[in-house]
Formats: C-alpha cells, structure tokens, sequence
C-alpha cells in the first residue's frame, strides 16, 4: 500500500542549517504536519477528538537520514498507520525529494492515546480504528498487549 497521505514543502533558507541542508530537528516537524494531514483525511479535527475524551501525545520517534535535503528542493512526506496497540497507534512515514524521488528520511512515529481529562492511556477507540481502515482500504494489524 503507498501513503494515504502526502505532505509537501519547499525547503526555505529557515529550514536548513550552515550547512545548507535541513536541520536535523525540523524533519520531526515535518512529520507532526504529515500526521496533521492524516488527521484532517481522517475527518477528525483535533478539537472533536479532545471532545470525545481523547488526546494522543508522541511517545516514540525513530528517524532514519539517507540524504540531506536541500534549500529549494520539494519535499514530500507520506504517511501510513503500520500497526494498533491496545493505546498506540505507529504511524511509518517516510520524505523523498518530490523531482528525482530520492529517500531523503524515513522515520516512525509511535503516538498514545489518552484520556483527555485524566492523561492517562486509555484504549484506541474503536471509531478511530474504523477511520483509519477506511482511508487505508483495509485492516491495520494489531499489537496485543503484553
């Protein structure tokens, strides 16, 4: 299955380091706009997730460079959800470089569902996994709990 989602940017000079390349850092906010997206092809504004009770915070990032994205250059990030814990959901996502579609960072992101009030983890609910499934087209395998 490709990415359900794509997130695109142009590398502005505030992107990039002396080196002339991203900064290392601003590939993690790259995700956090890739998931936002998700988000938004899901349907769920954030504010109507917290109105359900829930809050999802990062737990885990792992962030793999292959090459250094450069000043002028599109970037695009696509999203998928791999796989549902009991309160996680991992999200892969992975940057190329829009015009040679050269790897440029492939990362993975597990995010942990909360209860809004509590912040204490809580279940994925299910209304959520069914969300997911539908823009993937089709079932998402599942980590049972230990």
């Amino acid at each position: 299955m490709d990415y359900p989602v794509h997130y695109e940017r142009r590398v502005r000079f505030s992107d990039s380091d002396a080196q002339g390349i991203v900064f290392n850092g601003n590939y993690l906010t790259y995700f956090d706009d890739t998931i936002t997206d998700y988000f938004d092809a899901l349907g769920i504004v954030w504010s109507d997730l917290n109105e359900r009770g829930y809050d999802m915070v990062l737990g885990r990032a792992e962030i793999d460079f292959r090459s250094a994205g450069q000043i002028g250059e599109t970037l695009i990030t696509g999203a998928r959800v791999v796989q549902i814990g009991t309160s996680s959901v991992v999200f892969e996502l992975h940057t190329w470089e829009s015009e040679s579609g050269r790897t440029v960072v492939r990362g993975k992101e597990i995010q942990v569902m909360l209860d809004h009030t509590t912040f204490e983890k809580t279940a994925v609910p299910d209304w959520f996994i069914e969300a997911v499934e539908r823009l993937q087209g089709g079932p998402v395998p599942r980590k049972e709990a230990r």
